[in-house]
């Protein structure tokens, strides 16, 4: 009985497995990413204007500024955009799209509090949530592994270092910086030398950039929105509330 021959791979079969293999690879590391540091929560909508006679290779794409006018969409130029809509308040004002939060008020604890709910609770370390403002942030190596630290502080006046390891405090200390509002979720509380510590864990916690104090480059347009939502929003309320202490209370 002749035995069948076994079917051998050709280069480009292998070279396609390759790639799906690399492809696969990059799907699930961004997916990782993109649970532990969500993307700018207000989504804005991008748009290039530029007139008939202007070639592709000059355009560029630009995010609005809260505060700029709406661009003069006439005859002599070309729009195009993703979303070609508009929002407006109940008051009729035309603004730029509102940002997409997804907390809501009632989720937060203030954290002249944590040191309350720490006590009261029965599990070792419960978790809470947090809107906050970035005071400072330090990464440093140690014996078992990179630690980065942000103290956030918040319109109560209080303090709390939250504690990040390794890939973690890594991707966030690329991300932030100082005087941002941050929202983040399912923090576990402890007491460490005698002060109160928020814990970031990779699996289950969460931290977004709600709003940009700083506005360096126009990539930090995307952590801003029109503050005139802040009336029909609670949620943009609350962000700009917490700016504007910071604000009175840190920048000279």
């Amino acid at each position: 009985m002749r035995k069948r021959r076994r079917r051998r791979s050709t280069p480009s079969q292998e070279l396609f497995e390759l790639v799906k293999e690399e492809a696969r690879y990059e799907f699930d590391e961004e997916s990782r990413m993109s649970v532990m540091l969500p993307p700018p929560t207000q989504r804005r909508r991008q748009s290039m204007l530029f007139p008939p006679t202007q070639s592709a290779r000059d355009l560029t794409t630009s995010t609005f500024p809260p505060t700029a006018p709406l661009a003069d969409i006439t005859g002599t130029s070309t729009d195009f955009y993703g979303d070609t809509s508009y929002d407006a308040t109940p008051g009729g004002i035309s603004l730029g799209p509102p940002p997409q939060f997804s907390w809501h008020l009632y989720q937060l604890v203030p954290l002249d509090q944590l040191r309350g709910r720490l006590a009261n609770q029965k599990k070792r370390y419960p978790k809470v949530s947090v809107l906050a403002c970035v005071l400072t942030f330090e990464k440093r190596d140690t014996k078992v592994g990179s630690l980065t630290e942000v103290v956030l502080v918040d319109s109560t006046g209080q303090t709390a270092t939250l504690v990040l390891w390794e890939e973690a405090g890594d991707e966030i200390a690329r991300v932030i910086q100082r005087g941002d509002v941050v929202f983040a979720e399912n923090l576990p509380i402890k007491e460490y030398n005698g002060k109160i510590q928020l814990s970031f864990s990779e699996r289950e916690s969460q931290l977004g950039v709600c709003w940009r104090a700083h506005i360096t480059d126009d990539a930090d347009y995307a952590y801003r929105f029109p503050e005139a939502w802040r009336h029909d929003i609670p949620q943009v309320n609350a962000v700009l509330r917490e700016a504007e202490w910071f604000r009175r209370t840190y920048v000279r």
